[in-house]
């Protein structure tokens, strides 16, 4: 990943992790390694362990400043490594990985204006604890545009008929806490993603 550009990134996910002998009387000995690197080094920044044979494992939440780990560079990566790691100790091990995402913890403030496709938008505050505005001024204008919201999963969270080439409208006010994306569609044709971060 390129997270030069970003201020200060951040590094979300969640994990689920089990880990036990083949006949489940005691805990296995391998663990969900979790590493971090920019290209130059690799560093490990969580081990994640099965512990309690009586509870069943769940989903748990990690959130991580990899910028006061390693220099951010275009190239950074992040490895979810899990194994056998004894192959004279005989266990089971799963492991999943969801919700995968990094975010700008801060990015920049004020406006945003991008231009793409004839499309520009200029949003403002940028983040937002409240809403946002957007000003929009599309050049080639076909007679049907709609501005989308999606949310880190790529679902439409919110959608506005734009009613003419050049106009402003406030959005986002319903919005949950984190990282969204807004782009303008235009006759099919997408304008460039601006992320737009929503703060309590």
């Amino acid at each position: 990943m390129d997270l030069s550009s970003m201020n200060a990134p951040h590094l979300k996910f969640k994990t689920w992790f089990f880990n036990v002998n083949t006949n489940g009387a005691a805990l296995g000995s391998d663990k969900l390694i979790v590493k971090l690197a920019n290209g130059d080094q690799t560093i490990v920044i969580k081990e994640i362990s099965f512990t309690n044979l009586f509870l069943p494992p769940t989903w748990e939440s990690s959130e991580i400043d990899i910028s006061s780990l390693l220099p951010i560079t275009d190239q950074m990566m992040v490895i979810f490594e899990v194994g056998d790691s004894d192959p004279n100790f005989i266990d089971a091990v799963e492991a999943g990985v969801d919700f995968f995402e990094v975010y700008d913890a801060n990015p920049p403030s004020g406006a945003i204006d991008l231009f793409r496709n004839g499309v520009s938008i200029v949003v403002s505050p940028n983040p937002s604890s409240t809403h946002f505005n957007l000003n929009y001024d599309i050049k080639d204008w076909k007679g049907e545009a709609s501005l989308l919201i999606y949310n880190a999963l790529g679902q439409i969270v919110e959608m506005q008929k734009l009613e003419g080439s050049v106009g402003r409208i406030s959005v986002g006010s319903d919005l949950g806490e984190g990282v969204y994306f807004t782009q303008i569609v235009n006759n099919g044709e997408l304008g460039l993603p601006i992320k737009l971060l929503k703060q309590r």
